[in-house]
């Protein structure tokens, strides 16, 4: 008896979701074919050339992997590959820049913001209940970043110093990429750190030797050996089904026009180039849960490096700036900066980077000549157009709203259509995580999962019973409009 050729698996898009879910079908025993708009593999992780600042090897995108406890899928996939992890540089401690110019040590930040921060962890400890979201998280969500703290100050008699007000929103800003008058509340206290004494939520607990990119090199060939084929710069524009089987359409083609078929299709880009594909309309993927899609956009943040003058070092391994930035100290005599919100990246590439040096230096009485090399080549951009921003966090109240269409999605994989992506937010023991590495392997597992063995019972995630309704006007008027409630109710 002759053995049934494998299935047939399209996966489009090859970032970290793309590559971890043809890995995943091939080892089910699929024939996978992986397409990519692109002229390279990554997506969002990408590393740029050892000798682009000093022989250091800069990850202009995805940048950390967390612990083994709280990513141990992502370490795993390392170590299987003989991947080398090191010990990311310490950010624990902090020094904080307020917007005035005053320079506290973490210890001296803490102590003034401490009233606050006792009411957020308060807050954070009571999002979830019963496994699903209190309503407390509703009334969270229904709040701007700036209303919530300006209700926290009130709760306070004493009163608290509002540079630290207006430095913890502004910092918080550059970690999301939103204003605090934008930012949404219950997006902040899910982030914030569930300790006092600690700023931000953060694992970074790894760096991969060599870049981050290292990781898609090594995923690429593993791929190879197991039979994946690669096909660069196709552009997946439309999908359509003929009887049982998918067709791919592509720039210039139709769905139709597109050989050869496909068993399964499982959709690894990003949201916005998701929501643009044609035909999925046919498919089960209704109007409203498009219009949803396209709103799961990524925000404001730039990223750049630069190179410290030689013999000068920075004792900080954090530094928050009330102006809205952070910078760290990731590599031996380099700088890494992360600015966030729509107003300072409104700047072009150039006076972004002389204002962040400029007011870094400040702080500690120095000038941006003094500490830093200025000249061309010694300042790198987290992306190809120093024109906009380049480096971008996942909007987590829009991934929660998004979250809430993970079991609509999951059951599109009965009919051979799978949905994955880094903007699905996973669960972990402390809370909802939305890094982009980790997210993007966990949902391609769970989607490889369901495609493999459709006839079993969907796993009721949390991620089901993320549904909430964005604070922002236009985006209320449009869930009013789509009915949000009937797509996808939280537990349904």
């Amino acid at each position: 008896m002759t053995p049934s050729a494998p299935k047939r698996v399209a996966v489009v898009g090859g970032g970290i979701s793309g590559l971890m879910a043809a890995k995943e079908l091939a080892d089910r025993g699929f024939a996978v074919e992986v397409f990519e708009g692109d002229r390279r593999l990554g997506g969002k992780i990408q590393s740029a050339p050892a000798n682009a600042l000093g022989g250091h090897v800069i990850n202009v995108g995805a940048e950390f992997i967390d612990s083994r406890d709280k990513n141990p899928r992502m370490t795993g996939l390392c170590d299987a590959l003989g991947v080398k992890l090191i010990e990311a540089t310490d950010q624990k401690t902090e020094q904080f820049h307020l917007p005035d110019g005053t320079l506290l040590s973490g210890a001296a930040f803490h102590a003034a913001y401490r009233p606050l921060a006792e009411q957020i962890i308060a807050d954070k400890a009571r999002l979830i209940d019963n496994g699903r979201w209190s309503e407390r998280a509703k009334q969270l969500d229904s709040m701007t970043l700036k209303d919530y703290l300006q209700q926290l100050v009130a709760n306070v008699p004493q009163g608290v110093d509002p540079r630290i007000v207006e430095t913890a929103a502004r910092v918080y800003g550059s970690e999301v990429g939103r204003d605090p008058e934008q930012a949404s509340a219950l997006q902040f206290v899910n982030e914030s750190s569930a300790q006092l004494g600690t700023f931000l939520n953060s694992d970074c607990a790894y760096r991969i030797e060599g870049g981050t990119e290292t990781l898609v090199d090594a995923l690429r060939g593993d791929l190879a050996r197991r039979g994946v084929t690669f096909h660069m710069n196709a552009s997946v524009t439309a999908l359509g089904k003929q009887g049982e089987q998918f067709q791919l359409g592509f720039s210039g083609s139709t769905p139709s026009e597109a050989k050869p078929a496909y068993d399964k299709v499982v959709l690894a880009v990003p949201a916005y180039a998701l929501a643009k594909i044609d035909g999925l309309e046919a498919l089960g993927i209704t109007p409203e849960q498009r219009a949803l899609v396209a709103q799961a956009q990524y925000t404001h943040s730039a990223k750049f490096f630069v190179q410290l003058k030689d013999g000068v070092s920075v004792d900080n391994a954090c530094f928050f700036s009330g102006n809205g930035f952070q910078a760290w100290t990731s590599e031996p005599g380099m700088m890494t900066f992360l600015v966030g919100g729509e107003t300072p990246n409104s700047k072009k590439g150039v006076k972004l980077v002389s204002e962040c040096l400029d007011a870094y230096a400040k702080a500690y009485g120095k000038t941006a000549e003094d500490l830093f090399q200025m000249e061309p080549g010694k300042v790198v951009f987290g992306g190809p157009d120093q024109q906009k921003p380049c480096y971008c966090s996942p909007a987590a109240m829009q991934a929660m709203n998004l979250g809430g269409l993970i079991s609509s999605f999951e059951k599109l994989a009965e009919k051979g259509l799978g949905i994955v992506g880094t903007y699905l937010p996973r669960r972990t023991a402390e809370g909802v995580s939305f890094g982009f590495m980790e997210c993007g392997a966990e949902s391609a597992h769970r989607t490889a999962k369901l495609l493999a063995e459709p006839q079993l019972a969907m796993d009721k995630t949390a991620a089901d019973q993320m549904i909430l309704g964005p604070h922002t006007a236009a985006l209320d008027a449009r869930r009013q409009a789509a009915t949000l409630q009937g797509l996808a109710t939280p537990g349904a």
